[in-house]
């Protein structure tokens, strides 16, 4: 049972850093635009910079996300499918977490 709630876990975590990650570069955006608009450039180029980073990191969680949810795909269904196919077949103490942090996902990225 292991085999499969260890990457189940692992794609928690990655789904909460996403979510946080994504929440700080928004207000890391927010500082950029605010330093443009009182034209205080050493503030902008730091956000800026800062943008770039947190962009970076959040490319890597993806990159790791996806990775670990192929893998929970194929040993679920045996192939890729749509997340809710998926979550209802995964062990029930992970799917409404899962559910919910998909969904936060969906609503931090628009």
């Amino acid at each position: 049972m292991d085999e499969i709630n260890r990457p189940l876990r692992d794609l928690v975590t990655m789904m909460e850093l996403q979510i946080q990650g994504m929440a700080e570069f928004q207000e890391t955006q927010l500082e950029a635009k605010e330093a443009l608009k009182d034209k205080d450039w050493p503030r902008l180029e730091k956000a800026l910079h800062r943008l770039d980073f947190q962009a970076e990191g959040l490319s890597c969680l993806e990159t790791r996300r996806n990775e670990i949810w192929t893998g929970i795909q194929w040993r679920t269904l045996g192939r890729e499918g749509r997340f809710y196919e998926t979550v209802s077949r995964l062990p029930a103490e992970f799917q409404e977490s899962l559910t919910r942090l998909h969904r936060d996902l969906k609503l931090q990225a628009d």
